[in-house]
């Protein structure tokens, strides 16, 4: 079994006292707050809500017991009091729990939770408390029951049933508090608290970097054998932004001329294959497109768009000039043995957490690299469909609850002093990836340009695979496709607009 990288320590360093980007006052939720008053609990500065905590009169002190000057500055009222959440325990509730790093990175993530906790009274930990496919059937339970006396914070999935929740309003309006401004960049960076607001509403969140998502896995190995190229030559042409659908073709066809490796007439080496509705769906975010949209305020449907038509017309394309054809007698995910045991193809469409130890190609026997989705001829610059878990606070918990809640979760994502610009995905990935430009150059790249959102389960009565992407073959008739299900999804959209 090859060797992988050993994790890459995270070099920084501290400094001695930080100016944390808090913003614990200030409100990215319109007038809604105004008009109700503040939201803070009793005796906290509900004055200050548009000012930094730098800024804001007696928003932060340096305690002087024990003749100590603390390492970072600390929030306080208008009356200079420490906020105190009286020892509020606050649980995570998800599927998993959460990791932790043995570098400076993690040490310093630690030092900081731990002196929050310290520091305002509360404590707060994340819990695997269900499964990924029940996340928002719980939540919706818990709300509508009354709730407990536990303090939850819920990471869900983005569910038709969490859109569901929005709409009949069990999610709590978090624009509404004062302690968070989601205009702050830990906020609209990932856009998730864009995709899950109305008016000036806000109902689910994500604070941080959002995760790599749709790349081109490739056998580097097999690229070898039948092209002459190295795993340096793809990422030269990506850093170079020179990975595009064209070039991505000529080197397909070196794989199809390269491919019968015992010369007996027999192609034994394909150039791609895997989930086709996966890899159409990511050709027309990478062409600029997407099926469905925002535009105004209003949700639109773009399977007409001429951008969206080309992309499943080329996707349709290079299936059935390049496919990896499916044996006999074999299952419909034919190709992931096919791809991390046997050999039998190049490329592979597929998400960056394929590649860890719980993914479907964490433990390959060859070495792969991983590339963004080349770009797409309508585009000009690669593409990260964004689809992050959110978090969402209960509708059934009181002002002074949530408040306190949502002032600790805001600590609890802030960026870690001193490492503010480390992006804390890409630890993992040390771990698992083949080739360190696997994570400093794709993963990253993914994680902070060329990003966009999905719209697709915003909007109900869709099926998006069997009405669609479940079509899409090799020679299959895009245009067919298209007409037969359009009526459908504008009739969706104009319902979700409503």
């Amino acid at each position: 079994m090859k060797r992988k990288m050993f994790r890459k320590l995270m070099a920084a360093s501290l400094a001695t006292v930080m100016a944390v980007s808090m913003a614990a006052c200030g409100n990215g939720g319109g007038d809604s707050s105004q008009e109700s008053g503040s939201n803070a609990p009793e005796g906290s500065n509900s004055e200050v809500q548009s000012e930094s905590p730098a800024d804001s009169q007696g928003s932060e002190s340096e305690p002087e017991e024990q003749g100590e000057v603390s390492k970072y500055p600390i929030l306080t009222d208008e009356n200079g009091n420490v906020y105190d959440l009286g020892g509020m325990d606050i649980k995570i509730w998800s599927w998993f729990g959460e990791g932790t790093s043995n570098d400076d990175y993690g040490e310093a993530k630690e030092e900081w939770r731990e002196w929050i906790q310290e520091t305002y009274n509360f404590t707060m930990s994340q819990e695997a408390l269900g499964g990924w496919g029940d996340c928002h059937t719980s939540f919706v339970d818990y709300v509508t029951t009354g709730g407990d006396d536990n303090n939850y914070i819920f990471i869900t999935n983005t569910q038709g049933a969490m859109i569901s929740a929005m709409k009949q309003g069990l999610m709590y309006d978090v624009a509404t508090l004062d302690c968070l401004d989601f205009s702050e960049k830990k906020f609209q960076q990932n856009g998730q608290c864009n995709l899950y607001s109305k008016g000036d509403s806000i109902y689910a969140f994500y604070a941080g970097v959002p995760e790599p998502r749709d790349g081109m896995y490739f056998n580097i190995r097999l690229l070898e054998q039948t092209t002459g190229m190295t795993a340096d030559d793809l990422y030269d042409l990506q850093a170079s932004n020179e990975w595009t659908w064209e070039k991505w073709e000529e080197i397909m066809d070196k794989i199809m001329a390269g491919g019968d490796v015992d010369s007996d007439g027999v192609q034994d080496i394909y150039p791609m294959c895997g989930n086709r509705g996966q890899f159409a769906l990511a050709a027309v975010y990478s062409n600029g497109s997407s099926l469905f949209g925002m535009e105004d305020g209003q949700y639109v449907c773009n399977l007409e768009d001429p951008k969206t038509v080309k992309a499943v017309n080329w996707a349709v394309e290079i299936m059935e000039k390049y496919e990896y054809p499916q044996p006999e007698g074999t299952e419909w995910d034919y190709f992931k043995a096919a791809f991390r045991d046997e050999g039998k193809f190049v490329f592979l469409c597929e998400q960056a957490y394929a590649m860890t130890a719980n993914g479907d190609y964490g433990n390959m026997e060859d070495e792969m690299g991983f590339l963004m989705f080349p770009i797409g001829p309508d585009c000009g610059h690669y593409v990260n469909a964004y689809d992050d878990n959110v978090w969402a606070l209960p509708a059934c918990y009181d002002e002074e609850r949530a408040w306190k809640i949502m002032f600790a979760f805001n600590l609890w994502t802030e960026p870690i002093p001193g490492y503010e610009d480390v992006n804390p995905h890409l630890a993992g990935y040390y771990d698992c990836a083949d080739n360190i430009r696997t994570v400093e150059e794709t993963c990253a790249r993914m994680s902070t340009e060329g990003g966009t959102v999905k719209y697709e389960s915003f909007i109900p009565d869709i099926d998006l695979g069997n009405d669609f992407t479940y079509k899409l073959y090799p020679g299959a008739d895009v245009a067919a496709n298209i007409e037969a299900v359009k009526t459908k999804w504008y009739t969706a959209v104009e319902e979700a607009n409503k």
